[in-house]
């Protein structure tokens, strides 16, 4: 007898709620972290304790971080593995805050690069659990319009500032973008930027996930289509590309990607049915989304050239 799948519940226990604090205890700051989409992170020591500290970059940004930290609770409090928020609030320019738990770990990102040992089967089951719970969530599909007015708004931002050349040329892969069909695609909770460099690879192999975001189109295809834009689309090689593309790093690195890529096609045939007839225009759409975040014009050649690998290459 077939019974209904249960639902996912977006409460949150108050145990899992962090502090709501001003900004008042002094911190030390002992490393600056990479930051993403004006934000900055910091390593800091306060009152004994590591903890790692994201400030939004303008008070206009504050609405997007208070939704990431409100997503990292959510899925924390399910059951996924994310770094606990110890105490949000402003600081004293009005900027929201979050301060997270540090997490000594690597990125599954970096491990690829220099051949440390991957844990394969420990990544892909810390996956499967997010993209299960994910699926639960699924309701109608997204309308067209939604990924449409996304490329529009890419083109716009993007084209004009690459220069004639590599300006048409994101013209013209914005406009192969928008003649695909954009019909179907699930919404459903997500992560919003399931990366390999948002997946850290801690102490005795544990997985943790970082930095969840608040994408335009939420759905679990598109964190699929995340890991596929560093798998098929290379995006986490980018500096290799860019600065070493005739070393022996670069072609070892690749290699690795691609012995992944038989997991990752497994697992979305699992857990997103459906997904693999759009994977190489989802993919191609995560990598045309970073463009508006990078004025090297290399970069941008590289992302294009990925995109017509990925978009070429179906079956790759």
């Amino acid at each position: 007898m077939l019974t209904a799948r249960p639902r996912f519940d977006p409460a949150i226990p108050d145990s899992a709620k962090p502090d709501v604090a001003a900004d008042d205890r002094a911190l030390h700051v002992l490393q600056t972290l990479k930051g993403h989409s004006g934000a900055d992170v910091v390593l800091g020591l306060r009152e004994g304790r590591s903890l790692v500290r994201k400030t939004a970059g303008a008070s206009a940004q504050n609405a997007r971080l208070e939704g990431q930290a409100e997503k990292q609770r959510v899925l924390l409090a399910h059951g996924l593995p994310l770094p606990r928020i110890l105490s949000q609030g402003l600081d004293a320019a009005g900027r929201a805050f979050i301060e997270m738990e540090y997490v000594p770990a690597r990125t599954a990102a970096s491990v690829v690069v220099d051949g440390t040992a991957f844990p394969t089967d420990l990544v892909i089951a810390a996956l499967e659990r997010a993209l299960t719970l994910f699926r639960l969530t699924e309701s109608e599909a997204l309308a067209p319009e939604v990924f449409q007015r996304k490329i529009e708004e890419i083109i716009i931002k993007t084209a004009h500032g690459a220069g004639d050349r590599l300006g048409a040329a994101v013209d013209a892969m914005g406009r192969t973008l928008l003649n695909l069909p954009w019909s179907g695609i699930p919404s459903s909770a997500c992560h919003g930027d399931l990366t390999l460099e948002n997946i850290l690879i801690g102490q005795r192999n544990g997985v943790v996930f970082i930095d969840c975001d608040e994408p335009f189109a939420s759905s679990s295809w598109l964190d699929v289509a995340k890991l596929c834009q560093d798998v098929d689309g290379h995006w986490c090689l980018r500096h290799l590309y860019l600065e070493s593309p005739e070393a022996l790093a670069l072609v070892h690195a690749v290699e690795r990607l691609h012995r992944l890529r038989p997991f990752l096609r497994a697992l979305a045939a699992r857990t997103t049915p459906g997904f693999e007839a759009f994977r190489p225009q989802l993919t191609a759409l995560n990598l045309f989304r970073t463009l508006p975040y990078t004025k090297d014009t290399h970069q941008i050649a590289f992302v294009l050239d990925r995109m017509r690998v990925v978009l070429a290459a179906p079956g790759m």
